[in-house]
């Protein structure tokens, strides 16, 4: 039978404040992606608010996909899925702007892509997530509230409702050995200058790349998430195991590179992405399985009292090979 496909509407995540709630997957195909559709509405009263840059997206502060109950594949929010996304696929998702005028029930929407599949890669299928076998396959929706949505004025508003739809593209009538495509958050705050900020990184997997971004959160109240992007904080980037250095740019440089590389006409603010595969060849994955330490070295400036790095490693888990019988 031919590789044959299926795009599903698999059920909604309803939104509670601050609240985790889980959603169960289906276990019997080929994930290529998960298509996330959140939509709400605000009231508004008294006086207008001021929004967060990546508002709407930052109402979900965190997306996990965890097979069998143990395994975290995936830990990411949803305004880095949009940068991700714009990255990836050479455009900026779709959703609104949110709303900030004084008014009642407006509405608000915003949509992401979270990968299984490699993106831009030659050949993406070599990376689809198969849930065949899985006794479990869930995803957790960690909601924000109001302050995720606004900077200022947060009082003034009110989230009436608010849901993140599961949409899936899965695939059936193919086998293969699939590699596993991971994204974990590292997430570091930064509270002075620092020519040396050192981040540890996993060892075990290949890295197809990394995606840092650096937020500013001097206006946030107490320090809350999702800040502000900010290309004033990381002066250099040093990626190195012991005395090899795999990579090692200026901050705007590698924004400058990005940009070319990826065909972004406008570059996420606070986002700088290091690619060991540009062509495509996911063969060519920096491999850090037989690597001792992996140190990312950042060169940090303090716009604020605090600002935060957040590191997403691309990862990929190779599968076992097969046993000679």
């Amino acid at each position: 039978m031919p590789k044959q496909n299926r795009f599903r509407r698999i059920g909604q995540v309803d939104f509670t404040a601050n609240g985790v709630k889980p959603i169960d997957l289906p276990r019997a195909l080929l994930y290529h992606y998960l298509s996330l559709r959140l939509s709400g509405n605000v009231t508004i009263v008294t006086a207008p608010t001021t929004a967060w840059a990546d508002a709407p997206w930052s109402l979900v502060r965190r997306v996990e996909i965890i097979a069998d109950g143990k395994d975290t594949i995936k830990s990411i929010d949803m305004e880095t899925l949009k940068a991700h996304n714009t990255i990836f696929y050479g455009t900026a998702p779709n959703g609104s702007a949110i709303p900030t005028a004084v008014g009642a029930s407006q509405a608000f929407n915003a949509q992401a892509i979270l990968p299984f599949e490699m993106p831009r890669s030659v050949r993406p299928i070599d990376s689809l997530f198969d849930s065949k076998g899985l006794s479990t396959f869930t995803a957790n929706v960690t909601w924000g509230d109001v302050t995720s949505l606004y900077s200022a004025a947060s009082a003034n508003a009110t989230i009436n409702s608010a849901a993140l739809e599961f949409h899936t593209f899965e695939a059936f009538g193919i086998s293969s050995r699939f590699a596993v495509h991971k994204q974990l958050l590292i997430s570091k705050d930064v509270t002075a200058v620092d020519p040396n900020f050192q981040v540890l990184l996993p060892v075990g997997n290949l890295f197809r790349g990394i995606l840092i971004r650096a937020i500013n959160y001097g206006a946030a109240p107490a320090n809350v998430d999702p800040g502000t992007p900010s290309n004033a904080i990381i002066n250099n980037i040093q990626l190195k195991s012991g005395t090899e250095v795999y990579f090692n740019k200026k901050g705007p440089d590698t924004q400058d590179v990005n940009k070319r590389l990826y065909g972004v006409e406008t570059w996420p603010t606070g986002c700088y992405m290091i690619d060991f595969t540009e062509d495509g060849m996911q063969t060519e994955s920096l491999d850090a399985r037989a690597l001792s330490s992996l140190e990312l070295i950042l060169d940090v400036s303090n716009p604020a009292t605090t600002n935060k790095i957040k590191i997403y490693p691309i990862e990929l888990i190779q599968p076992p090979e097969p046993v000679n019988k």
